[in-house]
């Protein structure tokens, strides 16, 4: 059997059978032997340091029993003990600064982008990511990402640039979707009052998701539009991609839309209220362009067009 320094620890501890006992006592008795430790270490001074970390740490000790020892052995036998128990306590505490400083880590801070109707705002995140975010929209980002993904969360409209990093996925949030990329350029709308999210590509490829689970997913290359909404699911198709994305050059695209999605559009751009008068009124459909026009010529050329009449009052415009 050899001295190891778990069998010191054992001796040490008065834990040792009677078998180790001898064994250990015929090697601090014997001249020759010899024990081998770090360079350059200073064992009194860190039997001092042992002895004041127990003192600081209030550990309650009981007196342990040595027995007596040839006394040209007695300094082998404490440097052993020492070297032995200093270990001990090194791994003690690094364990529980760890568990503490695991404890006590920071939450992560997030910064909140926010537009009211009628504006709009450009952002450009820390890994070079550029973002439109469309009016009545918010963006939720890290300060930092983490070291696996970069996560963001959205509510309303934004256009994408996403900086290309195939080690770190970029994912964008949506109150029921998830949209996944490497390295894109893609619009994602999802206004709370609409229920649907809608990811349209312009380059690259992205996957879109339920929220809540990725077993069922779409993957989406250019000129490719997929939706996601909680009574129909996933669905996918082809689409004119400048309709979408239109908004970010400030123009306003309509390509074969209903009138309740217009008027929809129309107020969260201006920042006004507008009302149709009937409900067959909003499932009419209207394609039409508007680009730097102010809210009153846009709908006067859309009432010429639909052969409706409207009203301006104050922030409220109604169609009738």
């Amino acid at each position: 059997m050899k001295i190891t320094n778990e069998l010191l620890e054992k001796y040490a501890q008065g834990l040792c059978t009677p078998e180790e006992v001898t064994l250990v006592e015929n090697w601090l008795a014997d001249p020759a032997s010899e024990t081998c430790f770090p360079e350059g270490v200073d064992i009194s001074k860190q039997g001092e340091m042992a002895w004041e970390a127990i003192r600081e740490k209030s550990f309650d000790t009981e007196p342990v029993k040595v027995k007596s020892l040839p006394h040209s052995n007695v300094t082998r036998w404490l440097v052993a003990a020492c070297m032995v128990f200093i270990c001990g306590l090194a791994v003690f505490f690094s364990k529980r600064n760890e568990e503490q400083n695991a404890g006590s880590a920071a939450p992560k801070r997030y910064v909140t982008f926010k537009t009211k109707p009628g504006e709009k705002t450009r952002i450009k995140l820390k890994d070079g990511t550029l973002i439109n975010l469309n009016a009545d929209s918010e963006l939720r980002v890290p300060e930092n990402f983490d070291d696996s993904v970069r996560l963001v969360s959205l509510k309303g409209e934004a256009y994408l640039e996403v900086a290309k990093d195939p080690r770190h996925p970029f994912i964008v949030n949506t109150s029921d979707a998830k949209v996944r990329v490497l390295g894109t350029k893609f619009n994602v709308k999802n206004y709370p009052e609409e229920k649907t999210t809608t990811v349209v590509v312009r380059e690259g490829k992205v996957q879109l998701s339920q929220a809540s689970s990725e077993k069922e997913k779409l993957i989406l290359t250019e000129n490719e539009r997929g939706q996601f909404n909680a009574s129909f699911g996933l669905k996918e198709d082809n689409v004119y991609v400048n309709r979408y994305i239109g908004w970010k050059e400030n123009k306003l695209v309509f390509d074969n839309q209903d009138m309740n999605d217009i008027a929809r559009t129309i107020g969260r751009w201006y920042g006004i209220d507008v009302k149709l008068g009937s409900h067959h009124m909003g499932k009419q459909r209207f394609t039409g362009s508007f680009e730097n026009q102010p809210a009153s010529y846009v709908i006067e050329k859309i009432c010429y067009v639909m052969d409706y009449k409207y009203k301006i009052s104050d922030r409220e415009i109604s169609i009738y």
